[in-house]
């Protein structure tokens, strides 16, 4: 989330950072192009102000245009070159001539009447040298013949270069500490967003969660003493439920027991008649006994994944699920209930702990309510670091709308109540999946009846 804020605003940030950067380093280059531009403009000038007062043909040795030329050249390494109206060099340092292709160029394109600027902006990467003129005005608009200066552009290259490196320099500096900002200031309004995420997820999977401390912008402080006290009120609602459904089953207990002591003694003094009633109040309790044990399993299950993470039941000792032995054990129950059992896959390790439990409860409910003639098949199999365990029927199966219960505490269909059960089988088989990592997923069974498909951590290789 944090790289979501990040990203966008710091790309924004150095977009406009570079906005203001590049036409900052065109503004360089251009005043040192100018200040360039004038200074040799000031030569041309004086040179051409010289050669006004020079005879037509040359300039005489020693003459003050010679001197100055030529002093020039020796200072700044630069070429002059003074041409009259009818295209005599008048006077030349040597590095230049009027038939070369820059001047010639020059002189087809302006004449004798050239502008003054003919030298673009200089950049790092502009040539060495470049050309530029002046006429020699005679007075009338009259021009008296043209000066060709090759300006050294090697030093305000230079310099454009040295401020184009310090500028970039800058625009680094600023960015490096722009990055920081953004990052401490998105670090700053992220982290209780991130904070409120894993107390959030503890939650999701039964874990009380710690409170969120509150740091960050006022909104997200407010935010998360909202959610602590929900967290606090959510947690306490159910630790509350959980300790009445545990301690409601312990309170059973002994209330069952002693119905169950009256019906022994009843059941001693019994007449015929009255002993099928004895009988049936003995399956009553049986059932009540049953659900109570399956109540505070689930209690302590509960109990367990809101105490400790997920994956917490996964236990030291390994366990071995060998499909062939377990049907062998089950047959002679299956048999009673006219079911056919079928044994697909091999043997199987694995550490979620209760997992005979579940695949009892699993074969147990299919032998309830598969049907008479109808096929059971147990299939195991290791996929990568997981065990996938399946018990599927052919039997009459759910209708869709009652798929969404399975599972469900109590739950039972309405074609199954004249059957024994507590609809806890279920619910205990996916609590106990859950608490070892594992997953219990119920669908339709491609042979008609249900499919139950348990997901368990592996023994390591």
């Amino acid at each position: 989330m944090r790289n979501r804020i990040l990203v966008p605003l710091l790309s924004c940030a150095l977009l406009a950072l570079i906005a203001a950067a590049v036409p900052s380093l065109g503004l360089m280059a251009q005043r040192r192009t100018e200040q360039m531009i004038s200074n040799r403009t000031q030569v041309l000038e004086r040179v051409a102000e010289l050669a006004r007062s020079v005879e037509p043909d040359r300039a005489t040795s020693g003459s003050a245009l010679e001197t100055y030329v030529e002093r020039h050249r020796q200072i700044h390494r630069e070429h002059l070159l003074i041409l009259d109206s009818t295209g005599q060099t008048v006077h030349s340092t040597g590095g230049l001539d009027k038939d070369s292709p820059q001047v010639s160029t020059l002189l087809r394109t302006y004449g004798f009447t050239p502008p003054r600027v003919q030298v673009a902006t200089i950049q790092p990467w502009s040539p060495d040298r470049a050309l530029m003129a002046v006429p020699i005005e005679m007075g009338n608009d009259l021009s008296g013949g043209v000066v060709v200066l090759q300006a050294d552009l090697t030093g305000a290259r230079r310099d454009i270069r040295l401020a184009w490196l310090f500028a970039l320099g800058m625009v680094l500096l600023l960015a490096g500490v722009l990055v920081m900002v953004t990052s401490a200031w998105s670090r700053w309004v992220v982290r209780p967003v991130l904070r409120l995420d894993e107390a959030a997820n503890r939650l999701s999977t039964g874990q009380r969660p710690e409170p969120v401390q509150t740091a960050g912008p006022p909104e997200l402080r407010r935010l998360a003493r909202s959610f602590d006290s929900m967290a606090q009120a959510l947690t306490s609602t159910v630790e509350q439920q959980q300790a009445l459904i545990a301690d409601t089953s312990h309170q059973l207990r002994n209330p069952i027991a002693a119905v169950r002591l009256r019906v022994d003694l009843l059941q001693q003094s019994a007449t015929t008649q009255q002993e099928p009633s004895l009988h049936q109040v003995q399956a009553d309790l049986d059932r009540l006994e049953d659900t109570v044990d399956r109540l505070l399993v689930l209690a302590e299950l509960d109990h367990q994944i809101n105490a400790e993470p997920l994956g917490s039941a996964v236990s030291k000792e390994i366990s071995l699920i060998e499909p062939e032995v377990i049907v062998h054990h089950w047959q002679a129950r299956a048999t009673a209930a006219g079911v056919r059992l079928r044994a697909v896959g091999e043997p199987v390790q694995t550490r979620a702990r209760g997992a005979e439990e579940m695949i009892d409860n699993l074969l147990d409910n299919a032998c309830k309510y598969a049907g008479e003639g109808a096929t059971v098949w147990l299939r195991a199999r290791r996929e990568a670091d997981q065990v996938l365990i399946m018990v599927e029927d052919s039997g009459s199966g759910l209708a869709e709308t009652e798929l969404r219960y399975v599972g469900h505490r109590f739950w039972r269909s309405s074609r199954h109540t004249d059957r024994a059960g507590t609809g806890l089988g279920l619910s205990l088989v996916i609590t106990l999946a859950r608490a070892s990592g594992g997953t219990a997923e119920v669908t339709r069974s491609d042979h008609g009846g249900l499919a139950i498909r348990l997901t368990l951590p592996a023994v390591e290789r």
